[in-house]
């Protein structure tokens, strides 16, 4: 059932659904239909739009193709041509209304193109036909210029080689460079006149220097000739001196042989005369030993001999010393000249030995004889004397005959003193009557005799000179006493005034105190950052109050030190009357004490003077001691109160002063010295950069002329051997690199190792190089080629590596035209071409003070 009721409410659902999908698809034809009548109305429009658009389109295409010929020529006729055709077979019929128009315009402005490419053509053949022209020429012209530079550069060489020019190869040379000057001299164009002057003198300047050579060629050949001869002369001269010490030779050595075989003899005499003396020897006869005569003869021959062969030697070394230097002078004979002097001077030796040893025998053998017969004959005189004085003969001498001895034998009084302290000594019974002198005293007696007369002339003597040397010695001495007082009050006074501050003491202070200012102001200009001619200014004052200074102190130390010398003469005069003083007091004392002889005669008596005075020696002794304690105060007392002393003194203080002073003017020149390198500095890197300047302008002149640097100097000194400021700045006149005369003197004079003699600004080829020369310093890393244009790298140069420059800068030839040098690297000698600097930054700095000179 109520299935049923379902079934039928589905129904009439599904029955009111139909109907409403009637009325639905009515409304959506319809709606349908006024949409494609909205459609194509729109397609209409748009297409009519389109072609509107097309048309519009059209025409500024072809206008703008009109417009595009304007500005048509040579190079883009072709494609603007083919576009225009393009644009109006492809445009043009969609243009509409204006076609004809168009189409019009269009044959006109193709017309209009066509006759400006005619006239672009015609004026493009006539330009290339200029350029080819102008293009002739300049090869032309190039190639002159290079048969120029290269006539030069020939020509230059030729006047160089003819420095090499001498007497062997004039002929070839001269005629080389007269090839050379007629191939070569007329192409050198604008030079030909300056060449020519300059060959013209160098030539005759070497054609005169090989006149001279040969000249002097025969010069030396005639005096080679005249030594030759001379050389003969004193051979034969040598030869005549050789033979005439051969000849003394000879004699000296015949004169040795003799005193040779006469020693031989007295030899074997002695040795015979000594073996034999064994005899007593009972008269003066029989003293002397056996053959003693014979021997003496044979000695006394010896010894002439000797001393004959002895002046033969020394004539023969005489003579050879004064003709040495002259018969060694020739160097042919000079080695068998030696040879000679050497065996002769050996045969010398060798004669004046035995000469030497038949005089040194023959005074031996006689000294022998007679030491041993002198005793005897001494004994045998002297016994005669004693027998002759001996009056009574009882074989001693008494006082009387001492006396008369004395008078007749030394013409002397003996004093009685003398002869009692003779007989005291020598006599065995000095105190009895028959007290004497035997004959084995009479040695000492004579002596005794001797030295008694000795003292009694001497004390004769010294008493008439005691008073008058007396009298001058005490006026000398108040004279010299006199003078050293002056002296003294001088000094002091002088030393007082100093003390108390002249006018030159008192200004030392103040000029040392502005070397002091100026040089603490000359080292801080030089550590801040101020201008070399302030820097110079500072210098210059602290220069010249350092020279015020200076002399002040030299004078007050002249002063000072003359002071302190004379200060120490009075001293040591002093010192000296001191010490003569003492040594006169210590010799009056010894006079005074007892000598030891009378010491020793009191003692023989039986007196004993130290026991009878052993009690007063001991006050005096504590006397003594008491007066030299008070001698010892007074002399420190005076030396307290001496003037000397004090004046001594002050000069040492003055001394002090004066060296602190010093000390103070010491310090202050060495902390200015950090200034003076400062200064040294920037005076050096502003004459280096004119240096670099002169050198680049002077490679620049010689480079015009199509030569190198090595050339310079050469063009510039004309052959000679110095080149000066003036010939350095005509040069560059001449060419064009005009610099000023004052920047050419400056460097000339720094690169001068010396002054002229004649006081002119000229350098020598040496230092002339050190002027030109240019160095650079690599930065970063660059290859170096064979070529100025750009190639293969023989090698890289490395960062810090010196080149020398031989030429350049140059333009490398391509179209960035980068600027190379032509140089010498310093490590390894490679040779070749660097670029300076690129687009990415410099590859070298330009640096002449970090090179080495090569």
């Amino acid at each position: 059932m109520g299935r049923d009721g379902r079934s039928a409410g589905r129904d009439a659902h599904r029955d009111g659904r139909d109907g409403r999908d009637g009325r639905d698809g009515r409304d959506r034809d319809r709606r349908r239909e006024e949409d494609e009548k909205e459609r194509e109305k729109e397609r209409e429009e748009r297409e009519h739009a389109r072609a509107k658009e097309k048309e519009q389109r059209a025409v500024q295409n072809v206008v703008s193709c009109f417009n595009r010929m304007k500005g048509i020529n040579l190079s883009n006729f072709e494609s603007l041509k083919s576009d225009f055709e393009r644009i109006m077979a492809s445009e043009l019929p969609y243009t509409g209304a204006k076609e004809s128009e168009l189409r019009g315009e269009a044959t006109r402005v193709l017309a209009d193109a066509e006759e400006t490419i005619a006239k672009a053509k015609k004026a493009h053949e006539e330009e290339m036909k200029r350029k080819e022209e102008e293009e002739r020429v300049r090869l032309e012209q190039e190639a002159k210029a290079k048969r120029q530079q290269a006539a030069n550069l020939n020509v230059l060489k030729a006047l160089q080689k003819l420095q090499d020019a001498t007497p062997q190869n004039w002929a070839q040379m001269s005629a080389e460079f007269q090839e050379v000057i007629r191939t070569e001299l007329p192409e050198t164009g604008d030079q030909r006149e300056q060449l020519q002057a300059e060959a013209d003198r160098v030539f005759g300047y070497a054609e005169q220097y090989v006149k001279q050579m040969e000249q002097k060629q025969k010069e030396e050949q005639e005096r080679e000739r005249i030594r030759q001869e001379e050389l003969k002369v004193k051979e034969q001269q040598i030869r005549q001196t050789v033979a005439e010490v051969e000849k003394l030779l000879v004699k000296a050595e015949e004169e040795a042989q003799k005193a040779r075989s006469v020693t031989e003899q007295l030899y074997q005499l002695v040795n015979s005369a000594n073996s034999a003396n064994s005899a007593p020897r009972e008269s003066l006869a029989a003293s002397f030993p056996a053959r003693a005569e014979e021997a003496l003869r044979t000695g006394k021959t010896a010894s002439r001999l000797g001393q004959v062969a002895q002046k033969a030697c020394e004539a023969c070394w005489k003579f050879l010393d004064e003709h040495r230097m002259q018969i060694f002078e020739h160097e042919n004979l000079r080695h068998e000249v030696a040879q000679f002097v050497q065996r002769s001077e050996q045969r010398m030796q060798h004669a004046q030995m035995a000469a030497s040893q038949a005089v040194k025998l023959a005074s031996e053998t006689k000294e022998r004889i007679c030491n041993s017969a002198a005793p005897s004959i001494w004994d045998k005189k002297n016994g005669e004397i004693f027998r002759r004085y001996d009056q009574d003969e009882d074989g001693m001498l008494s006082r009387s005959e001492v006396t008369n001895f004395s008078k007749l034998e030394y013409g002397f009084a003996i004093p009685k003193a003398n002869l009692e302290r003779i007989f005291t000594h020598f006599a065995p019974f000095a105190g009895s009557a028959a007290s004497g002198l035997e004959p084995t005293r009479f040695q000492q007696l004579r002596t005794a005799v001797g030295i008694a007369r000795f003292e009694a002339r001497a004390k004769a003597a010294k008493s008439t000179e005691d008073e008058e040397t007396k009298k001058q010695k005490d006026q000398v001495e108040a004279e010299y006493q006199n003078n050293l007082k002056q002296r003294q009050n001088a000094i002091a006074s002088e030393v007082e005034a100093i003390w108390n501050g002249i006018a030159s003491w008192k200004d030392l202070d103040t000029k040392i105190a502005d070397v002091e200012s100026t040089s603490a102001s000359f080292v801080k200009a030089a550590s801040s950052d101020v201008g070399q001619e302030e820097l110079q200014r500072f210098e210059a004052a602290f220069d010249g109050a350092l020279s015020a200074a200076r002399t002040a102190i030299s004078v007050c130390l002249f002063q000072l030190r003359q002071l302190r010398h004379q200060a120490t003469e009075l001293s040591m005069h002093e010192k000296t009357k001191t010490e003569n003083a003492s040594k006169e007091d210590s010799k009056m004392k010894q006079e005074e004490a007892p000598s030891t002889e009378e010491k020793k005669e009191q003692k023989e008596k039986g007196e004993n003077p130290e026991n009878e005075k052993k009690g007063e020696e001991s006050k005096d002794e504590k006397e003594k001691d008491e007066k030299e304690k008070e001698k010892k105060e007074e002399k420190e007392k005076e030396k307290l109160a001496n003037p000397l002393t004090k004046l001594k003194e002050k000069l040492t203080k003055l001394a002090r002063r004066l060296s602190k002073l010093e000390a103070r003017l010491v310090l202050s020149e060495k902390r200015a010295s950090e200034g003076r390198k400062v200064t040294a500095k920037i005076l050096a890197h502003k004459v280096e950069e004119v240096r670099l300047e002169v050198a680049m302008k002077l490679r620049q002149g010689i480079e015009q002329l199509g030569g190198k640097a090595i050339d310079l100097f050469q063009m510039i000194g004309k052959g000679e051997d110095m080149a000066s400021v003036e010939e350095a700045h005509a040069f560059l006149k001449e060419n064009n690199c005009d610099l000023e005369m004052e920047k050419l003197a400056k460097v000339f004079s720094a690169c001068k190792s010396s002054p002229s003699q004649d006081g002119a600004n000229k350098v020598t080829r040496e230092e002339f190089a050190r002027i030109i020369r240019v160095v650079y310093e690599v930065v970063k890393e660059v290859g170096i080629t064979e070529s100025l244009a750009i190639g293969p790298a023989m090698r890289t140069l490395q960062v810090g590596e010196v080149l020398e420059v031989q030429a350049g800068p140059r333009a490398e030839p391509s179209s960035e035209g980068l600027q190379r040098i032509h140089a010498r690297a310093q490590l390894d000698g490679a040779l070749g071409w660097v670029t300076l600097s690129s687009s990415e930054g410099p590859y070298l700095v330009r640096s002449g003070s970090k090179a080495s000179p090569s």
